[in-house]
């Protein structure tokens, strides 16, 4: 069997708390308010425009939310894009909230020799809020979708990220909650995928049909990184 060397992790939802249906539903309507948009129209464009954000296509909030005015035929001024911005933005600064653990985990794997990865499906506007984040200087290596030009579960993700913790990916396990078919993707090119469930936080259609390992909690995934090894948290 091979040793396990590396840990590389999704971050959110897994790292960090997922972000409640129902807030993001309130900060639709705050953003869609703000334009004088129907929200259900606002929200769908959104929606639409989501993979554009995360491959890097849009360099921020401001000019996603002017296309999206452009498609719906709304004449939004400069002010009102950087309002609705501001209380998107908002929700990113939110949502790097840390998960019981997390900090505690990360640091323990650094000490016992293991090199730690994020890759994560992210805008250009989330990446100042990672560098931000206790988290960010916990990991050797962040793989970012925006910066990267694609999004898991392509194979560059994952192979990117080994590349730049110098392991083999049947040396490093990958840890996820299992949306974007992200699990399947790092089995694809070699990694071993671990399922997350944190408590009370939505489950993934990957993730309510996965037969592999699977932890309930951060530091569960120490003790399956270890089990290999005399490391101890």
């Amino acid at each position: 069997m091979t040793r396990n060397k590396a840990v590389a992790f999704d971050l959110f939802g897994t790292l960090i708390r997922s972000w409640p249906p129902e807030r993001d539903r309130q900060t639709m309507e705050g953003m869609a308010s703000v334009l004088s948009i129907p929200v259900d129209d606002f929200s769908r464009c959104w929606k639409q425009t989501a993979n554009e954000r995360m491959t890097g296509a849009f360099d921020g909030y401001e000019s996603c939310i002017a296309s999206i005015c452009s498609e719906l035929g709304v004449a939004a001024t400069e002010e009102l894009i950087r309002h609705a911005a501001a209380v998107r933005m908002e929700q990113t600064r939110r949502e790097m909230d840390p998960h019981d653990g997390a900090e505690e985990v990360l640091s323990a794997l650094k000490v016992s020799g293991f090199r730690t990865a994020v890759i994560s499906n992210i805008s250009a506007t989330g990446i100042p809020f990672w560098k931000s984040s206790p988290l960010s200087r916990l990991v050797d290596a962040a793989v970012m979708s925006c910066l990267l030009g694609t999004m898991k579960p392509d194979p560059r993700m994952y192979t990117t990220a080994c590349k730049l913790l110098e392991v083999e990916p049947s040396a490093c396990l990958y840890v996820a909650d299992g949306w974007d078919n992200e699990l399947a993707g790092a089995a694809a090119v070699g990694l071993s995928p671990v399922l997350i469930r944190h408590r009370g936080s939505p489950v993934s259609a990957e993730g309510r049909t996965w037969r592999g390992p699977n932890v309930g909690s951060l530091r569960e995934v120490f003790v399956l990184a270890s089990s290999n090894s005399s490391a101890q948290i």
